[in-house]
């Protein structure tokens, strides 16, 4: 019997429409297992099992990883942690062979999901809070323990920790699936071991060119100030820097902020999700971002920024000449988001900007769309969680719909589309003057009225390849219309419907 793979591959050029769509998507998904399946084969022949291991030991770790796999949540392939791709890797390697001499560093021990006890729950740090903990009851009285989700993160992250990583690209970051409670792996104070030999490995190499953190809870000050910052000052090839949503302390986002003042390389700058307190640090960074020379991607998304509106202002008349800038919190109040749209229609560089997570009152609809307007530059934006009722600020005007014909990709997802809003989006679709190669509008409250109207505008739409409706309202009632547009429609790529009623 042949694999999916080879069936697949030999059917897809009989099949057309939405049947070729749903071939090619099976044969993806069948070439990645299989590509996966050769990679653990190789592994395995590479690395075969010690002698001295006992049959029990292999044993136990066949049932810890299958215990492993059972605790997945459904959302799995958006729910792992990265180091860095094998490929790649592959191709660092070669070019250092002798990157590994003199590595004299211990490998320190990692606790499986059982190790982690729940004695002391306050030892544990998160941005989560009581998401990391479950509580039941047990004889009249409520017990709270580490939750299972918890504790297999904790141990994921001990492992990506002392993980090979590659000479150039230093990737460490975990992805949680929709379904998952968590947003971060914590952190406990017996994790430092991992964190410090984590840190001890950067210092060997002297040529990066992008260092991601991402969804980690790192040590409390001065760990990064200390351990991090100093090997990164030494790279002067350094290009993107990110640290996302982890939880950096105070100080040493001090100490991070002068490292950006003092660095002459950066092109990419992503500290989002992070809570700036000190107004001074918040001014502080506004001058940094001003003053250096090559800064020109900059993602402060769901950043706090102490000293409100003013601050606000800094970061943004600071980030003027860049070419993508992503900038908003729920904190934001309604003078900020006033600078925004005055920021958005004034003359500049920018060809793609996101605001996300502000609320946005009635005066400040009119501002922004009177912004859009003005602006001549922006191709792609981005206007996700903004609590908006569309269409708010997206019209169906002439002055308008030639604004967004300037667009490529358009995110509108976690606001409101009504009926009407769906009405207007379907019209501008199928205008010539669309140019929309990606349009997201998950959790939009879209119902299946509303996606009846907008689909069959996209049979005639040669622009769009992506297009995400996912968990909204939709009903098997929209059935027909999607099959419609996928046999008419011969540009779009993706399609994604998932979380919706049906």
């Amino acid at each position: 019997m042949k694999d999916a793979t080879q069936q697949s591959e030999e059917e897809a050029p009989r099949r057309s429409g939405r049947e070729r769509k749903q071939v090619i998507s099976v044969y993806t998904d069948a070439k990645r297992a299989a590509v996966a399946s050769g990679r653990k084969k190789k592994q395995a022949t590479n690395n075969p099992s010690r002698s001295g291991r006992s049959t029990r030991s292999r044993k136990r770790k066949q049932e810890d990883e299958s215990n492993d796999e059972d605790d997945v949540d459904i959302d799995e392939k958006d729910d792992d942690y990265v180091s860095y791709d094998d490929e790649d890797l592959q191709s660092d390697v070669e070019s250092s062979d002798d990157d590994g001499e003199g590595d004299n560093r211990v490998v320190p021990s990692i606790r499986d999901k059982w190790g982690w006890k729940s004695g002391e729950l306050s030892s544990y740090q998160t941005v989560d809070g009581s998401m990391i903990f479950d509580t039941y009851g047990w004889r009249g009285e409520d017990v709270t323990t580490l939750s299972w989700d918890a504790k297999g993160a904790l141990t994921r992250g001990q492992q990506a920790l002392v993980s090979e990583q590659r000479k150039r690209s230093i990737t460490l970051e975990r992805v949680f699936g929709r379904s998952s409670k968590l947003s971060q792996i914590p952190y406990h104070p017996d994790m430092l071991p991992c964190y410090e030999y984590f840190a001890q490995g950067i210092q060997r190499h002297t040529s990066l060119e992008t260092f991601n953190i991402t969804n980690f809870h790192l040590p409390p000050s001065p760990w990064l100030g200390n351990s991090i910052l100093p090997s990164l000052e030494k790279s002067s090839t350094l290009r993107a820097l990110e640290l996302s949503n982890c939880s950096v302390s105070a100080d040493d986002l001090s100490s991070l902020v002068d490292y950006i003042a003092n660095n002459t390389t950066l092109s990419t700058l992503n500290i989002s999700h992070t809570n700036i307190e000190s107004e001074d640090t918040a001014k502080a960074l506004a001058k940094a971002l001003k003053k250096h020379p090559a800064i020109c991607n900059v993602n402060l998304a769901y950043c706090s920024l102490a000293g409100g509106s003013a601050v606000v202002d800094k970061i943004l008349a600071a980030c003027k000449s860049c070419d993508s800038l992503k900038i908003g919190h729920e904190d934001f109040d309604k003078e900020s988001v006033a600078l925004v749209a005055k920021f958005i229609g004034k003359k500049h560089s920018l060809t793609s900007f996101s605001l996300t997570g502000a609320a946005i009152d009635n005066d400040n609809k009119q501002l922004l769309s009177d912004a859009l307007v003005k602006n001549k530059t922006i191709e792609s934006l981005c206007l996700h969680s903004n609590k908006l009722q569309l269409p708010g600020i997206i019209r169906n005007t002439k002055k308008i719909t030639k604004s967004l014909s300037r667009l490529t990709r358009l995110d509108l997802s976690h606001n409101s589309l009504p009926l009407t809003g769906a009405k207007m989006m379907a019209s501008f679709l199928e205008s010539a003057k669309c140019k929309l190669i990606t349009l997201v509008m998950s959790n939009n409250h879209l119902t299946t009225k509303g996606a009846n109207v907008l689909l069959p505008t996209l049979k005639k739409n040669t622009t769009l390849q992506e297009l995400d409706l996912s968990r909204n309202w939709l009903t098997d009632q929209c059935v027909p219309a999607v099959v419609d547009m996928l046999r008419n429609n011969s540009t779009l790529l993706t399609f994604d419907l998932t979380g919706n009623k049906s």
